[in-house]
């Protein structure tokens, strides 16, 4: 009976533990100017990352990493000054939503308020109410580029998501690709 009993208490706490997920971005160089439209009007590179929660109920909770070329942890710089103060590196996805963010720039589009100083954002503008909020790649080596990890706490299905790069050459030529990022784990 007592061997039973320890089964049980193992069989509660096994299934009561909750899993943590994250899916990553490979790579992305982010430099192109904001409200830059698409296509591009000014050169550079732009990457959207796009993600999907597959879940209800209440939003989903994710935390943001980003990495140098070299794997160098580099943290996460939050758009709102106060949140950004305490070092704060996580948003949310609502239930069944998605949102499109830029790693390295704060590019509200004319319909969402800027987190840094309360005012509209401009045309040619890519972060909706959700992304802009999603922190940012720290620039204190002076780089635009790198890779990031998404985490949070649920299964690895909960989130699905892609990444698009476009890049504007000061001709006006215009490449653009999008891959599906790999299945969160």
């Amino acid at each position: 009976m007592q061997k039973l009993g320890i089964v049980a208490i193992a069989l509660v706490i096994g299934t009561s533990m909750a899993l943590a997920s994250s899916v990553s971005v490979p790579w992305f160089i982010d430099n192109a100017p904001e409200a830059n439209f698409v296509p591009g009007v000014n050169p550079g590179v732009m990457t959207l990352v796009t993600l999907k929660s597959q879940i209800g109920g209440d939003p989903l909770v994710c935390s943001i990493e980003y990495y140098s070329a070299d794997g160098t942890a580099l943290g996460a710089l939050h758009p709102d000054p106060a949140l950004a103060a305490l070092g704060q590196n996580t948003f949310t996805i609502a239930p069944f939503s998605a949102l499109q963010f830029r790693p390295v720039a704060i590019d509200p589009d004319a319909i969402t308020v800027d987190p840094r100083d309360g005012a509209n954002g401009v045309n040619g503008g890519q972060e909706g109410s959700q992304g802009v909020l999603v922190p940012d790649r720290p620039q204190d080596d002076g780089k635009k580029n790198g890779s990031a990890t998404i985490s949070w706490v649920g299964e690895s299905n909960w989130i699905s998501g892609q990444v698009t790069i476009i890049q504007t050459a000061s001709d006006g030529g215009l490449i653009s690709y999008a891959h599906l990022l790999g299945a969160g784990a």
